[in-house]
């Protein structure tokens, strides 16, 4: 959808979470990125522990407030509901699909293991 306006270089910012997003799943997929040429480097940086109030958190505390007040009983109605929560406004897209890059990537993604340490003297 956005290909042709894509940067070279992809900017992640993403909160200190080991589970979510320090992990090889995410790493393999960034790495899948590069080699497809998507884009030429990926740099992921994190935020200092108790830090992650940014941008998108505010947007998404003002659409839960939005939500408490108002039904959304259908999906067009919730992504309508989304852009109204906050301005400028968020842009939403619906997907048809969504992939396992877990699963999908195991098999490509090298094991870590402890390295071998040579026997005493």
């Amino acid at each position: 959808m956005l290909k042709d306006s894509l940067p070279d270089v992809l900017y992640l910012q993403m909160d200190n979470c080991a589970r979510e997003n320090k992990n090889r799943y995410l790493l393999a997929f960034m790495c899948y990125l590069v080699e497809c040429g998507i884009f030429r480097k990926v740099k992921i940086s994190f935020l200092m522990v108790g830090h992650t109030h940014e941008d998108v958190d505010q947007v998404f505390s003002r659409f839960s407030h939005w939500l408490s007040k108002y039904a959304t009983l259908t999906l067009p109605k919730l992504m309508a509901a989304f852009k109204k929560c906050y301005t400028p406004a968020p842009t939403s897209v619906r997907t048809s699909s969504i992939f396992n890059i877990a699963e999908w990537s195991t098999p490509f993604i090298n094991s870590i293991k402890k390295p071998l340490l040579p026997p005493s003297v």
